[in-house]
Formats: C-alpha cells, sequence, structure tokens
C-alpha cells in the first residue's frame, strides 16, 4: 500500500516505439506492464512484511492515454508516478497512477484500478486492515461503482474472430498465474490476427500503427503455464475503432477488455 500512500517518483520509460516512422506509437501491452506490474510488486512487497497471508487481486481496470504520451514518447521519457486511494469499500479500494510529464508537468496517461483483498488461506475476500488507511484519508464507498463504473463484459458475436495461445513460463507474474500485462498481449495479438485476416474495418493493417486512447479490462478468471486460451476479437460496429476482446478457458471467459485506437496518423508507413 505504500505505493498508494505518499510515492512521487521520476520514472524513465523505456518505451516499446514500433517503427521509426511513428514515434510514439507505444504498445498498450508496454503501458499495461509498466502500470500494473511496477505498482503492484512495490505494494505487495510493503504487504508481504507487515500483513500475513494476504494478498491484492485485480478486479478491474480503465486507462486513459492521452495524446501527449504518444507524441513525445521516446526510449527515454521522464515522467512522474503519483499514486493514491481515491475510495474503498469492507475489501477493496480504488487505486489511481498518474503519469505526468517532469518538464510540463501535462498529465500523459491515467490509469485506475480496482483491487480486492484476498485471504491467502481461504481464497475469499477478507476485510482490509484499518490500520493501512491511517496515514491517509480516503472516502468511504460502500458502492465503488461511484467513482469506477463498472465494466460489463459483453458477449462475443457469433461473427467474432476466434484465434488461440498457450500460456507461457514468461506470461506469468511470482504467484504463477497469468500476468495482467500478458492479456493485454493476447488481446492485442488476437486483433493483429483478426486485421491481417481482414475482419475488421476500422483496423486496416498491423494495430502497432495504431495509438491507444482509453481500455478498460475486467478480470473473471485466472490461467497458468500450458493452459491453452481461445482469444475472441470483434468490434463496434458503430464506432470501429472500438475494439472487443475475450479470452476463454475451457469455454468460461476469463478475462474480457474494451479498447479504443486514435485514428492512425502515417497512412504510408510499413512494417
Amino acid at each position: 500500500m505504500q505505493l498508494f500512500y505518499f510515492t512521487v517518483f521520476l520514472l524513465c520509460i523505456i518505451a516499446c516505439v514500433h517503427n521509426a516512422n511513428l514515434p510514439g506509437n507505444v504498445n498498450l501491452y508496454s503501458i499495461n506492464r509498466i502500470m500494473v506490474e511496477m505498482g503492484r510488486s512495490i505494494s505487495l512487497t510493503y504487504q508481504k512484511d507487515k500483513y500475513k497471508n494476504m494478498s491484492a487481486v485485480m478486479l478491474a481496470q480503465r486507462y486513459r492515454v492521452f495524446e501527449t504520451f504518444h507524441k513525445r514518447a521516446a526510449l527515454v521519457y521522464p515522467l512522474y508516478m503519483d499514486g493514491k486511494i481515491i475510495g474503498r469499500s469492507r475489501s477493496s479500494y480504488i487505486g489511481q497512477l498518474t503519469l505526468s510529464e517532469v518538464d510540463t508537468g501535462n498529465v500523459a496517461l491515467v490509469a485506475t484500478l480496482k483491487i480486492v483483498c484476498i485471504d491467502e488461506v481461504t481464497k475469499r475476500s477478507k476485510t482490509l486492515p484499518e490500520d493501512m488507511f491511517k496515514e491517509i484519508t480516503v472516502p468511504f464507498f460502500s458502492n465503488l461503482g461511484e467513482i469506477f463504473p463498472p465494466v460489463f463484459a459483453e458477449k462475443e458475436p457469433a461473427s467474432s474472430f476466434g484465434s488461440s495461445v498457450e500460456v507461457q513460463p514468461s506470461d506469468t507474474d511470482f504467484q504463477n498465474h497469468t500476468a495482467h500485462s500478458a492479456y493485454m498481449k493476447f488481446a492485442l495479438d488476437g486483433i493483429a490476427k483478426a486485421a491481417r485476416e481482414g475482419v475488421l474495418s476500422g483496423i486496416k493493417d498491423d494495430v502497432c500503427f495504431y495509438r491507444g486512447h482509453t481500455e478498460a479490462t475486467i478480470h473473471m478468471g485466472e490461467s497458468f503455464i500450458g493452459d491453452v486460451l481461445t482469444v475472441k476479437v470483434w468490434e463496434n460496429q458503430e464506432i470501429p475503432l472500438q475494439i472487443h476482446c475475450s479470452i476463454q478457458k475451457n469455454g468460461e471467459r476469463i478475462y474480457y477488455s474494451e479498447i479504443c485506437f486514435y485514428p492512425r496518423e502515417n497512412n504510408n508507413a510499413k512494417l
């Protein structure tokens, strides 16, 4: 929890820039990995030392990536990361991470995360210790939907494009579960395959040429090394640059994301 209490530190992002002709096209997988895995590891390290048998598990997340992030992203892009808790309930809380440019102060990215406290022994939700919040006053909401609108997982249509992926050791976290950022990678790969097959009208070529705008994700299950997952992709018929992705394990959905992209700026660039 230390991260969300008082940490404001300088972060130099090593951005995943795909093509020299398109500076700033940062893969959403890289963004997710930076924001979630770094923040989560710092907070969990603190928790493990103080609170035994307690884990923080992410239920859902929302991202907003501003154009300044894409326009200025480079191999070294100095940013401040500011983290805080903006609301909590009995056993969950909403954390918000903001990246701001060091030189201009402009907000580059905002990530809002819904986290639930889990008892590692019973595997059930666990009441948050009151002393976790003694250093900071945060609003208490019995319904966190007031500050984090629910992410509704749409049912994949019959026309959705399907592909499969096998979870690799490099896709897992320290608990041996598939990492949050790995699911985003699977989703983006599924979108790339769908675009290559010509089934998407909004994305005509590789998805790496399209800059991420917003993303909403909900986690409904878990997977492990060796699991073969089915990735379903479809687009919003009214908003073609809004892509939906559902990931299934043994026919059951374990992940859903809704990703919106900025229009492609450079139609002449090629891989």
